[in-house]
């Protein structure tokens, strides 16, 4: 049990080994709509005031879940991988079962197993916000500890680690402290920008400023355009940067459809966390396991994205 307590996941080593001894730190980037909240943080709802830039010091109620309670009460370690040794219990008891005629210690004393008190660390989160749109907020969340290497003493880095999925809800990633957090962020997310439905000429004019389409595109693109819109997205979504190829609709926090008229002839519709997949290569999406459909633009596609949208928008209804 105490080396399973001890066990750091193999990824997460390698993060670290990877960066060749330098300081690092524990650190994610999370999407809140307006309404959202982290999982346990406190006060995280100040985060999608537009009046709130940072918080610090955040400290999760112990109350809250088993590894915020371990991280201000600390815990005991029962050594199970170690030999047996005598243990004395005791405690006060009366003469005869009367307190008036005084008392005495009763003792006993078993074979047990060794046990190890972990100290609490009382780790505390930063929470910075990053980037801000008409739909959602996205902060930098970093656990206020600075780690120099894996510590002999894993166990505080897996509280760590435990501690900030069940206070944020995200996997933590490994950032080297010689990175900003908004360095970080910029080169493992995605700006997009968010149109009006209404302005889906600008949408287009703003598509072929940054492809520069052929005459051949141009015609696919439009095409492609209206397909979007017929589905009454709520929004039109066009990307920037090194992510200016793709746009498509924006229908709700769970389903956003991608077209791409140059690269992979498919669409792509995410469910859940699309900014977050946004940012992986087409082989790295095709290569994971995570919730997207995929259509290629053969036979009926329009048809199957109709289906597709149909039955995403009906199990949304169900499940509200």
């Amino acid at each position: 049990m105490a080396k399973l307590f001890n066990k750091i996941p193999k990824d997460i080593e390698s993060q670290i080994h990877a960066l060749d001894g330098k300081p690092f730190v524990l650190f994610a980037n999370v999407e809140l709509s307006a309404s959202e909240e982290f999982p346990n943080l406190p006060r995280s709802d100040d985060v999608a005031d537009v009046s709130v830039t940072a918080l610090d010091g955040l400290l999760p109620d112990p109350a809250s879940g088993l590894w915020a309670s371990r991280n201000v009460n600390g815990w005991v370690i029962v050594r199970d991988d170690l030999p047996k040794e005598p243990r004395t219990y005791g405690h006060e008891v009366p003469h005869y079962g009367d307190w008036s005629k005084g008392s005495h210690w009763l003792s006993r004393t078993v074979e047990a197993y060794p046990r190890d008190f972990v100290a609490a660390p009382g780790f505390t989160f930063i929470v910075s916000v990053l980037r801000r749109d008409e739909i959602a907020v996205t902060v930098g969340v970093e656990l206020d500890r600075v780690f120099e290497e894996i510590p002999d003493d894993r166990r505080v880095l897996r509280l760590a680690l435990k501690l900030f999925r069940e206070s944020t809800g995200q996997r933590a990633t490994i950032r080297s402290t010689d990175r900003s957090m908004a360095d970080y962020v910029a080169t493992t997310s995605v700006d997009w920008e968010l149109l009006p439905v209404g302005e889906a000429e600008e949408a287009l004019a703003t598509v072929r400023s940054r492809l520069d389409p052929t005459d051949e595109e141009d015609t696919v693109l439009q095409d492609r355009m209206a397909t979007l819109l017929s589905l009454k997205p709520q929004k039109l979504v066009t990307g920037t940067s090194n992510f200016a190829r793709y746009f498509g609709g924006y229908f709700n926090d769970e389903l956003v459809v991608f077209e791409n008229i140059r690269y992979g002839n498919a669409i792509y519709i995410m469910f859940d966390d699309w900014r977050e997949l946004s940012t992986l290569s087409r082989t790295e999406l095709l290569g994971s396991n995570r919730n997207f459909t995929r259509i290629t633009h053969q036979g009926r596609w329009k048809r199957r994205l109709e289906r597709v949208l149909a039955q995403s928008r009906q199990a949304r209804t169900s499940s509200s």
